[in-house]
């Protein structure tokens, strides 16, 4: 199965026999990629835009961290796939696009580096509570 380095795909949705439609939407997203790769440059985005888009995407990773330590601990019934969504094609977005300047790049890195330390974490969380390592209690209300 081809993967990508992007965590688009959330480990909580896998059963067996989506493999086909995992695959097609790992092809999917490739191909989308290598549209964006044979285009040309990344497009110049103005920096207010992009410094608004780094200033939302801050608070969506911590709300999102939350919202995966509720779901582990037994306070909410599903994951947050649909946030999760959202986080990643933001942050792909801004990964995509150009830099304005050497201080944005730096913000844009420790963020960036923010992100895909959470979303390993997340992922691995994932995957242990499938696995039955982590048990989850929850709570009927």
């Amino acid at each position: 199965m081809l993967r990508i380095a992007y965590h688009n795909i959330p480990m909580g949705r896998r059963r067996y026999g989506d493999d086909d439609e995992d695959e097609k939407e790992d092809l999917n997203l490739y191909k989308g990629a290598k549209q964006r790769q044979e285009s040309g440059p990344p497009k110049a985005v103005s920096s207010e835009k992009y410094e608004d888009q780094l200033e939302r995407a801050e608070p969506m990773i911590q709300q999102l961290n939350n919202l995966y330590n509720q779901f582990i601990s037994g306070a909410e019934r599903q994951p947050p796939i649909e946030r999760r969504k959202q986080l990643d094609q933001l942050m792909v977005g801004l990964q995509l696009a150009s830099k304005p300047t050497p201080a944005v790049n730096f913000r844009f890195q420790t963020l960036w580096t923010q992100y895909k330390t959470n979303a390993d974490r997340w992922d691995k969380l994932m995957l242990d509570l499938e696995s039955g390592k982590i048990k989850r209690v929850v709570e009927r209300k």
